[in-house]
């Protein structure tokens, strides 16, 4: 009988957070974890050189440590041979502040690496991460019905007039539902279905976004001589049928108005449904306005805030946004954060009753490796981030839910030309974003089709997923997303922060949005529309954060003198010890 005194649910509680460090898809990759098996020989070899330190890992051959571990004898040998001893795994050692012992530890196997191999410690796409997400709700299918919008088929099989002068001439009855117009002529007052032939008075197709009105119009055709009777006109809303639930038809009685006043005309129809259908979930952004913030840690979670090399409290700019449906009901909160200072951009999307839902936030080359380091360089299938590209990854309830990688091209510096010379001048040119979403978890990837978002085209499309309106704020997401609607905005606000932290600047541009953050109004003329992007016309854009300082690309390149976040370390956001408590 064997007596176990391992506390293994502990165990199991620190494993969880180190498979979410490993769980992204390059972690598969042949290539990368070749490399990391060299890496993880140099990292015995060092413990070799330096018994007494204390040598932490970093992700990549942390797992090969782990997978060397499933082979208890083998391991046994293998450090007994190398090192002398056995070589303990203390996952324990999970405190990462500023001076705790993981810090320390690093920063000093990151000088023995250097000086021993003559190469980096760390890795892209092998650093610490952050915490797996917890503490966010999913939306009950319940309350995504309320909130979508809804279709269907409507069927008049029954009409009838009253009131008014008795009818002793032909009529004429219009239906017309979204431009579609169905008329019904006849000498009486009474129309009604063939229920034997399965025909209908008249068929529309309806959506609670925008056909969805049944407007109704009668009159009494003229004769030759004479001209016609107008009876009135009028309208009901169908939306509230299709948004409750009914069974069987539904009765409706519509006064008619003639020249804007009520007569005593009523018609009376009998309406009857097909089960109504989400079509959409149509959301429309209210913007909020940033404001300074120095609490981050008490106002976001489930996002990875950097150590802050300052013993001031790290500034940032908060703003608070609500996404509103197609009955104008409030459906989310929406906390967007920016701080150049650390590095740092989030979303955080609340519900209704203020559970939080998702998140997004910034990750740099620490997370992600560019393709180079990948298996086939050519394969776009895997998640990569190259120089001066930018990537958010996006939470929902326990799992990372997607990447999204984003990078700019076409842009052209405009040069004056000088005729004294005859040197022709260069037409400047602002280029567009491209990106690239990889829905994670399903082994697929949804490019973005975008032509370029700029004052000609401000329609952004993931194709079966979202179709975006940059300029009037409004999305319209796939109800296949089922209950990822919540990660959906979050995708939609981190495509618009992307356009904020790639798009180049000019120096106009930048006074402008100095001249903002002083608490002045944006100028017009800041705006060249010939040379530059219009995003004081794009809400999307002015809420992702294009009138406060952003880590921007523009504000890397100012900072520190490079083309932008090309994972080089200089500006300290890419560093994070990976280890998991490192040897005994």
């Amino acid at each position: 009988r064997s007596h176990l005194e391992y506390d293994v649910l502990a165990a199991m509680g620190r494993q969880q957070s180190f498979n979410y460090q490993t769980s992204l898809p390059h972690f598969a990759d042949k290539h990368f974890l070749k490399k990391a098996a060299e890496r993880y020989k140099k990292f015995l070899y060092l413990k070799r050189m330096n018994p007494e330190e204390f040598i932490v890992p970093c992700y990549d051959f942390d797992m090969i440590w782990h997978s060397h571990q499933v082979h208890p004898k083998l391991y046994l040998s293998d450090t007994m041979s190398l090192l002398g001893r056995l070589l303990p795994h203390d996952d324990s050692v999970n405190d990462r502040s500023p001076h705790s012992r993981l810090n320390v530890a690093h920063a000093q196997t990151s000088t023995l690496w250097t000086a021993q191999f003559s190469e980096t410690f760390s890795r892209h796409g092998s650093m610490f991460r952050g915490e797996p997400p917890s503490g966010m709700q999913r939306l009950s299918f319940d309350a995504l019905h309320h909130i979508a919008a809804k279709s269907s088929v409507i069927f008049i099989d029954h009409i009838i007039i009253e009131g008014g002068a008795p009818v002793t001439d032909k009529l004429s009855i219009k239906l017309t539902v979204g431009g579609v117009s169905i008329t019904a002529k006849g000498r009486d007052s009474k129309w009604s279905s063939s229920v034997a032939s399965g025909k209908h008075l008249a068929t529309f197709s309806v959506d609670t976004t925008n056909h969805h009105t049944l407007h109704v119009s009668a009159k009494i055709p003229g004769r030759l001589l004479f001209g016609k009777t107008y009876l009135g006109e009028g309208s009901v809303d169908l939306a509230d049928f299709l948004e409750t639930d009914r069974n069987g038809p539904v009765h409706v009685a519509v006064n008619l108005l003639r020249d804007g006043l009520q007569t005593d005309v009523l018609l009376k129809l009998v309406v009857d449904f097909e089960p109504p259908a989400i079509s959409s979930y149509y959301l429309r952004l209210l913007r909020g306005d940033y404001s300074p913030n120095t609490d981050l840690l008490d106002t976001i979670n489930n996002v990875p805030i950097p150590s802050n090399s300052t013993p001031e409290p790290p500034m940032a700019h908060v703003a608070y946004h609500k996404m509103v449906n197609h009955k104008r009901e409030s459906i989310f909160d929406v906390m967007t954060v920016h701080s150049p200072q650390l590095m740092l951009s989030a979303i955080s999307v609340f519900d209704w009753q203020g559970n939080l839902q998702a998140t997004g936030h910034l990750i740099g080359p620490d997370t992600l490796p560019p393709m180079n380091e990948l298996t086939d360089k050519k394969n776009s299938n895997l998640p990569h981030l190259e120089a001066t590209e930018r990537a958010f990854l996006i939470k929902g309830k326990n799992r990372d839910w997607g990447l999204l990688v984003g990078g700019w091209q076409g842009f052209v510096q405009g040069k004056a030309g000088d005729r004294s010379r005859n040197v022709r001048g260069v037409k400047g040119n602002p280029g567009h974003m491209y990106a690239r979403f990889y829905k994670l978890k399903l082994s697929s990837v949804h490019p973005i089709a975008i032509e370029g978002l700029n004052v000609k085209n401000n329609i952004a499309t993931i194709p079966n997923l979202l179709v975006i309106n940059l300029q009037n704020g409004q999305v319209n997401i796939n109800p296949e997303v089922g209950q990822d609607v919540p990660e959906t905005v979050t995708l939609v606000f981190s495509l618009a922060m992307l356009q904020v932290l790639l798009q180049p600047r000019t120096n106009a541009q930048q006074s402008e949005i100095d001249n903002v953050i002083r608490g002045n109004p944006p100028s017009v003329k800041a705006n060249d529309k010939k040379a530059s992007i219009d995003n004081d016309s794009l809400v999307w854009i002015v809420a992702a954060g294009w009138y406060v300082n952003t880590p921007s690309n523009h504000f890397i390149k100012a900072s520190a003198g490079c083309a932008g976040c090309g994972g080089c370390g200089s500006c300290g956001g890419c560093g994070g010890c990976g280890g998991c408590g490192g040897c005994g």
